[in-house]
């Protein structure tokens, strides 16, 4: 049983309590030393009896460290705490500071926000910085409305490991493309291999990058696959951390 910790306690109340009755109101204040030891024993009486209770093994507080771990997917990298936002319809002068910070506070808390505007929409349109990891995965892959405006969710690429992520594709272009239902053209040609999610345009390093993202798992026999995409032959590849790196 609980023999030490309990004779502990018997014996602070035992102190205490007679104290207490002898001592005026003006001088409880003097008290506190006697009740920070009762507070001390009580403490380590509970403590005993809840690893009685609920912990035989022994491993109580390796359990509770195992449930308060974060698993993070193996295609992001620990520590993900940004998180790029991507305009995918309405208007982005309606992509506020405010509003952005208000829509995405429901994942966590931010550390801070901060918005990109591309007139041509290539690239993402600002990120956000959680100040917990747990905050920032709950945040990723997702569709957020904003206002009137919807935007989708990604990890910075740089945040990328050598696995795949498994709902996105990427392609490598020769040339931009300017027709302004772009967006709506690619969601019509991958539209036979799933739900899309997004469309993102990429220019970086020299390289135009047109990034696919459905809402569920990419279809067997996708990647690795040609396609085209406006009278162009691309190449259907993975999302890594390779593919996308600059």
């Amino acid at each position: 049983m609980c023999e030490p910790p309990c004779a502990s306690l018997v014996s602070a109340l035992a102190t205490f309590l007679p104290l207490l009755a002898a001592t005026a109101e003006p001088a409880l204040p003097a008290l506190l030393p006697h009740l920070a030891g009762l507070r001390a024993a009580l403490l380590a009486t509970l403590q005993e009896e809840e690893q009685e209770e609920g912990d035989d093994s022994g491993l109580g507080a390796t359990v509770l460290e195992e449930e308060a771990a974060v698993e993070v997917p193996r295609w992001l990298a620990a520590g993900v705490r940004r998180v790029q936002l991507v305009l995918q319809g309405g208007p982005s002068y309606e992509l506020t500071k405010a509003r952005v910070e208000a829509a995405m506070a429901q994942f966590g808390a931010l550390e801070s926000c901060t918005l990109a505007h591309s007139s041509n929409r290539v690239g993402a349109s600002g990120w956000v910085v959680y100040r917990e990891e747990a905050a920032a995965l709950a945040a990723v892959h997702r569709l957020v409305q904003v206002g009137e405006c919807e935007v989708y969710t990604r990890p910075t690429c740089k945040d990328l490991t050598g696995h795949p992520v498994p709902h996105q594709v990427v392609m490598m272009l020769s040339r931009p493309v300017g027709l302004w239902d772009r967006d709506l053209q690619v969601r019509r040609v991958f539209a036979r291999h799933g739900e899309v999610a997004a469309v993102e345009w990429r220019w970086s390093g020299g390289i135009l990058r047109l990034l696919v993202s459905f809402k569920e798992k990419v279809v067997e026999g996708l990647v690795g696959s040609t396609v085209e995409v406006f009278k162009e032959k691309v190449v259907v590849r993975e999302v890594t951390g390779f593919t996308m790196m600059d």
